[in-house]
């Protein structure tokens, strides 16, 4: 069980991060892998619940046998070059690659955790004991792939050799699992019979409501797992090291509830609760921003509080062995409805990141509403804190005005209505009221009432939202929590990271004529558009269809519009584009983020090779490596290490007032020499990129470690 749970959790990550490159580095990459990966765990439990209905051990073992065997035929995993486009359906495209490239061997795999255990219970018919302890044992495992693969597997091995590792380890796994069907099918009873079932039946019913109840309790974490890694890989990256630490706080929580710890865990838990929830909750309704160490630290230490509890509960509730195959169906049930509802209904259903605080108030509901808890009406006027709660948090969200006065004050009323929340902590219903109440004004609100929304929409790739600033008459697009671009009302003038004195402006005034043709990946607002000149022709390449309409949206964006049939939009991802293309540009800027988030397929060594050869010989590669949490300076360097390269980098501080819509950028430049460069090899302001010691990241290589700032 260990080694099928260590593979089961390494394939995720590493496959996940295969599929990258073809779908633009979007962190829904990862979203949409983990619902095909809980469906397959579901379809495994399901497998496991119908096998050991078998009466024969022998047609267990045999059947279960060529079921984890016949997918060695399909190793290594490779991607499978028959899936439809990312721009066509992109959700349909990772799940139809999914399913063809490592779809048989995890499902081979996912039927170990109940079979086993079943398995386990049969062999020790006459001295039974509880199997679930097993289970927690499978968590370790897969618990240690996750620190494994992030920590020791990603940083020291390319992508190819990690699946041959995986291919050996998987026969590795198919051997075991044989020892262990030999096992059963010499020490469990020849045939269970329909009394014998029945009589155990009898023992601990299993009802529909209480499988609806194990469904909720799997169903919060689950949610709440993916809407914490996509809020954390989308401002950040979306990288393996990213996805793994949610997931495996996740494991951990049933190592311990499964485990002789479980009662005083839950206990210690469960009285820490409304303090994480209180604090958690006003952090995301009053939208304050912190450095990453302690913005993930916040969200991921409630995730893991709340699915602690969530598992503790479910632990408590198991059923005997008997019904251990109908429990675990149960429990992937619930996860799988966390992927559907994330990946698939969110998107619909909501034009912002609505899943997370709705998966967190499904949490509130069920931890806080227990058929143990007393009724709300036990208490008199037990509408009062609920009613100041919520009092305080309109007023906060609808405070006029900006500026950091106004936060301040909109911050104290949402710290005074969390302590009128946790005043009534001991009566939890009451407290679970007052929470829901201020999530759901912050929903219905919309965060900070003064933020004028004229347009939103979300895609596979992002969220987006055009806000209308009156103060400053102006529209500025928002990708995810990220400005990507801002136009001033009746001005064509460039703003945010491209005004006319950025590092950007300074390469486009300082290359020599002619300069004909310039290609920019990434299209954001079509700022950079207000660089073209006359007879010059412009390439954009965006991989989402919807940045392109709201860039030709003249009732916000005009930029695109004014530059005319100078300027083109390509759709698809830029690397494949460029590929089919046979443009050749004299500068080709690389622009391209999801929400802070650039996608490293970008950055690697393939990639600036490709970009070398659809630029001219003098031409030169802009790169804009702005970013909060990573300094990319080292990837960038390597790259021009490794390709003989001339290069300069600028960081250029934001101005001391932001009201002017000019913001501080961080680029760098590459060209083949020095002379390429032009005046910006003697510009003081560009200093000389240092190559360092460190592995250079191409498409089958990257260290996310190595660049992480937890300081900035």
């Amino acid at each position: 069980m260990f080694v099928n749970a260590l593979l089961l959790f390494l394939v995720q990550p590493m496959f996940a991060k295969l599929l990258l490159p073809r779908f633009g580095g979007s962190p829904a990459v990862w979203t949409t892998c983990m619902l095909f990966f809980q469906s397959a765990l579901l379809a495994g439990y399901a497998y496991s619940h119908s096998v050991v209905k078998l009466r024969k051990p022998w047609a267990q073992a045999i059947t279960h046998l060529a079921v984890i065997a016949l997918p060695i035929l399909t190793l290594p995993i490779a991607l499978s070059t028959t899936a439809a486009a990312a721009t066509a359906h992109p959700i349909a495209s990772v799940l139809q690659l999914s399913a063809i490239s490592v779809g048989a061997p995890f499902f081979a795999l996912a039927t170990s955790a109940p079979l086993l255990q079943r398995w386990f219970a049969a062999t020790q018919h006459r001295a039974p004991v509880d199997p679930y302890f097993l289970y927690a044992a499978s968590n370790v495992g897969s618990f240690a792939s996750l620190v494994l693969y992030p920590a020791m597997i990603e940083p020291a091995l390319a992508l190819s050799t990690q699946t041959h590792v995986w291919a050996f380890g998987y026969s590795a796994a198919v051997v075991l699992t044989m020892a262990c069907a030999v096992v059963m099918w010499r020490r469990a009873p020849g045939e269970v019979s329909v009394t014998q079932q029945s009589t155990d039946a009898d023992i601990d019913r299993v009802t529909w409501r209480r499988r609806a109840r194990w469904i909720a309790l799997a169903f919060v974490p689950s949610s709440l797992m993916l809407g914490v890694t996509a809020y954390l890989s989308t401002d950040v990256a979306a990288v393996p090291l990213l996805w793994v630490v949610p997931l495996a706080l996740y494991l951990i929580t049933f190592v311990v509830t499964f485990s002789s710890y479980s009662p005083r865990a839950v206990s210690l838990y469960n009285r820490y609760f409304p303090l994480v929830l209180v604090y958690l909750t006003w952090e995301l309704v009053s939208e304050t921003r912190l450095p990453l160490p302690a913005l993930a630290a916040t969200h991921l230490v409630a995730f893991f509080v709340i699915a602690m509890l969530c598992h503790g509960f479910l632990a408590a509730d198991r059923p005997p062995s008997s019904h251990l195959t109908d429990f675990y169906l149960s429990l992937a049930i619930g996860g799988a409805l966390g992927g559907v509802f994330n990946t698939l209904l969110a998107p619909l259903l909501f034009k912002s990141v609505l899943e997370y605080p709705l998966a967190l108030a499904c949490g509130v509901v069920v931890l806080t509403f227990k058929r143990d808890s007393p009724p709300l009406r036990s208490r008199p006027r037990w509408w009062v804190e609920p009613l100041l709660a919520a009092a305080l948090t309109i007023i906060a969200l609808k405070w006029p005005g900006t500026g950091i006065r106004t936060a301040v004050i909109a911050w104290a009323l949402l710290a005074g209505a969390g302590l009128v929340s946790f005043s009534v902590s001991r009566q939890r219903r009451r407290f679970g009221v007052c929470v829901l109440l201020i999530l759901g004004l912050y929903a219905v609100i919309g965060g900070r009432g003064f933020v004028n929304v004229a347009d939103a929409s979300r895609t596979f790739f992002g969220t987006y939202r055009v806000i209308a600033d009156p103060q400053h008459p102006s529209f500025t697009l928002f990708h995810g929590t990220t400005i990507h671009g801002r136009q001033n009302i009746g001005s064509d003038e460039p703003l945010t990271y491209y005004h006319r004195d950025s590092p950007i402006a300074q390469i486009f005034t300082t290359r020599p004529a002619p300069m004909t043709s310039v290609g920019a990946v990434g299209l954001g607002t079509g700022t950079l558009a207000a660089y073209a000149m006359p007879g010059q022709q412009w390439t954009f390449y965006e991989i989402d269809p919807e940045v392109e309409r709201i860039a030709r949206d003249t009732r916000y964006f005009t930029h695109l519009a004014t530059c005319g049939s100078r300027c083109r939009v390509v759709i698809g991802d830029a690397r494949l584009s460029l590929q089919q293309r046979s443009d050749v540009h004299d500068v080709i800027v690389l622009d391209a983020f999801s929400s802070d988030s650039i996608p490293i397929h970008l950055l690697t060594r393939e990639a600036v090779t490709l970009y070398l050869s659809r630029l001219s010989e003098d031409g030169a590669l802009a790169i804009h490596i702005s970013n909060n949490h990573l300094d990319l300076r080292p990837v960038v360097a390597g790259v021009m290490r490794d390709l003989g390269l001339a290069g300069r980098v600028q960081f250029q501080d934001n101005p001391a007032s932001l009201d002017s819509g000019k913001y501080g950028s961080h680029w760098a430049v590459l060209a083949r020499t020095e002379a390429a460069l032009g005046v910006l090899a003697m510009d003081k302001r560009w200093q000389h990129l240092q190559p360092g010691t460190n592995r250079t990241w191409t498409d089958d290589f990257s260290n996310i470690w190595s660049v992480i700032q937890w300081r900035h």
